[in-house]
């Protein structure tokens, strides 16, 4: 059975993808422990970037993109006994593991604003989580950080909820999604009434014929058949653009920014690459995420909608 064959709006051959990848991610994942730890030279540190509270502030939700942590981050998170070796600083009470390059930290230091980071790796948006985007909302409420001076507000979610709540028919998922967006979009409003708020998508992760590429080394990157990675790509970009429209707020195409057509992602051969493949020479802390060139692209493209 071919993936690549799905009829768009198949929800049985939709949802035999987001099996199949599932399998995928995993195998990936603990070939990432390996070559992410290996690829970073030192360890970022976690936390928010600070600067003039009377200028108000800048507060980000969502998963690992914004987040960005080290997969060394991540394993210590879960390991008193490795953090301690590795000296890694404890996470705040309530959040996650951040990297200290993400683009959330380069918009503070950019605008020279506060920048609050409720992100976590692995969150969804409307699935069960300790921190999933209500829980995340719930934080910066209770620690006031929502307010009448906050200028920006980002929203980065979607992969997260594909392999979750997958008993749910298609269409009900995409709208639990969508409705846990919105839902959560309307609690930020009313809170920072003054903020713009913008919802925002993921890189390209092929290279356009539904391969991905797992090694990008001396310029030359592998390409293997990716499955149904490109389908499920494509319904996360529908769902977080729908999300957005209904909420009432723009969506940042990432997909149209990052992409092999564009000569700027893991599968090509660019030095100056926004995302990263899975065993990847430039500089980034988790596989298939945003190299340093990328944070910063990021950082540009949500500080534009800053009030």
């Amino acid at each position: 059975y071919e993936i690549a064959s799905c009829l768009v709006g198949s929800e049985m051959c939709i949802r035999d993808s987001v099996t199949r990848l599932k399998t995928r991610v995993k195998v990936i994942a603990a070939t990432a422990i390996v070559s992410a730890t290996a690829a970073v030279g030192g360890v970022a540190t976690s936390g928010n970037f600070e600067a003039r509270a009377d200028d108000g502030n800048y507060v980000s939700f969502g998963d690992s993109i914004p987040s960005n942590p080290t997969q060394i981050q991540l394993s210590a998170q879960a390991n008193d006994q490795l953090r301690s070796q590795l000296r890694i600083p404890e996470v705040v009470p309530g959040h996650c593991a951040l990297g200290k390059d993400n683009f959330p930290n380069r918009i503070g230091h950019d605008a020279d604003i506060e920048t609050d980071n409720y992100t976590c790796a692995a969150s969804p948006a409307a699935a069960e989580h300790p921190h999933n985007f209500r829980s995340q909302v719930d934080a910066a409420l209770h620690e006031g950080k929502l307010n009448n001076k906050t200028r920006l507000v980002s929203v980065f979610f979607g992969f997260n909820d594909v392999y979750q709540n997958t008993n749910l028919p298609f269409e009900e998922h995409k709208a639990l999604f969508v409705n846990t967006i919105v839902d959560q979009i309307n609690r930020i409003r009313q809170a920072a009434p003054n903020a713009r708020i913008v919802v925002g998508g993921y890189p390209d992760l092929t290279d356009e014929n539904n391969n991905i590429c797992p090694t990008n080394l001396f310029g030359v990157a592998s390409h293997v058949y990716g499955g149904g990675w490109s389908p499920v790509q494509d319904f996360v970009r529908d769902w977080q653009r729908s999300a957005a429209e209904k909420a009432g707020v723009p969506y940042l195409d990432m997909m149209a920014e990052i992409n092999a057509a564009n000569n700027n992602n893991g599968c090509t051969d660019n030095p100056h690459r926004l995302s990263a493949s899975l065993v990847d020479d430039q500089e980034h802390n988790l596989w298939a995420h945003l190299t340093a060139d990328g944070n910063q692209f990021y950082a540009d493209k949500v500080r534009s909608y800053m009030a």
